[in-house]
């Protein structure tokens, strides 16, 4: 009986370390790119990576270049679903140019960041038949600017949660005019100059491509940058990407720490993001007031599911009706 027990126990971890192993071979996989020295990608983009790890669950994969124009290896770009390049005027070896260039025909998608425009000097017509840009230099670095969201396409999905205009942390691109199948989504400009196009998106082989000329270190530190790239990630990937927090409390007019007053049909997802964001709590606490408009009896519906009653206060619990995923956010 003792040697069936240890045989359980064994045969249950080693189904729990498959089962893990499984699952994190199904998330996406994220090949970063560092091969330049002027804006410090080399420290921002692991640091970048680690956020897409612990906020996004992306497995992530940054190779840093050694010496001026290559890097130690590039093997990983055969596994990769996405990649994401910051490099400049790298002279690849014919082997490592041939696996980007691979990587690029199979029409996997790609983003690129600030000198990415000219980021393998010799492969340069990357910028135009890749990304649809057309970097031919920049303005002065003392001459500040703001990114600025093109109002046509303010819906699109890259967008969500991006502020309608913010400073740019470095000199502005030239890139006008984009090739023909570029669609601008920022543009910005600096005193006495036309306006430019500061990110747009694009296709190759069937690809989803994005590319911003954003990426100083100030960007990186700004939160528009980083909502900016992240959900690039997602529409590249072709996963929808998630709302934020402030998105949703927008979408129903509430304020950080208020009660929210549901008049119209609302998404369990949604409150579940918005209830762990607004307080600070753990997901499965005491998340914030549900108050309805209508009183108690008013049902509001979550697609099949619908809330019949919500107590406030302390006591937050949401009607068995509504299902697992909504009551979760309710216990405390």
């Amino acid at each position: 009986m003792k040697y069936l027990t240890r045989f359980a126990f064994i045969a249950a971890w080693l189904f729990l370390c498959a089962a893990n192993l499984q699952a994190a071979e199904t998330k996406p996989h994220i090949v970063l790119l560092s091969g330049e020295s002027l804006y410090g990608s080399a420290t921002t983009l692991p640091q970048f990576a680690k956020r897409l790890e612990q906020q996004h669950g992306y497995r992530c994969t940054t190779i840093v270049r050694e010496g001026e124009h290559r890097f130690p290896s590039l093997d990983a770009l055969g596994q990769a679903d996405l990649v994401i390049l910051f490099a400049r005027r790298m002279q690849l070896p014919a082997g490592q140019l041939g696996q980007v260039k691979r990587y690029v025909e199979s029409g996997k998608p790609v983003i690129g960041l600030r000198t990415a425009s000219h980021a393998i000097q010799n492969w340069l017509e990357f910028d135009k038949l890749v990304l649809g840009g057309n970097y031919h230099g920049h303005h002065k670095n003392n001459l500040s600017g703001n990114a600025s969201v093109v109002p046509a396409t303010k819906g699109h999905p890259i967008l969500r949660g991006v502020a309608d205009e913010f400073k740019m942390g470095g000199s502005l691109y030239k890139n006008t005019p984009l090739a023909n199948a570029a669609k601008p989504l920022l543009s910005g400009a600096v005193a006495g100059h036309p306006a430019e196009p500061v990110a747009w998106t694009h296709s190759y082989r069937g690809n989803r491509t994005f590319y911003t000329s954003l990426g100083h270190a100030d960007d990186f530190a700004n939160p528009n940058f980083h909502k900016l790239v992240t959900n690039a990630i997602a529409w590249c990937l072709g996963v929808e990407a998630k709302p934020s927090a402030a998105d949703i409390a927008a979408k129903y007019g509430v304020e950080a720490g208020e009660p929210l007053n549901l008049t119209a049909p609302v998404d369990a997802q949604e409150v579940c993001i918005l209830g762990a964001d607004v307080d600070d709590v753990p997901h499965g606490h005491r998340a914030f007031q549900l108050k309805l408009a209508r009183g108690d009896a008013t049902p509001l519906a979550f697609g099949v599911a619908t809330i019949k009653r919500v107590a406030t206060n302390d006591g937050e619990r949401a009607s068995p009706s509504v299902g697992r995923e909504l009551s979760d956010c309710f216990t405390s």
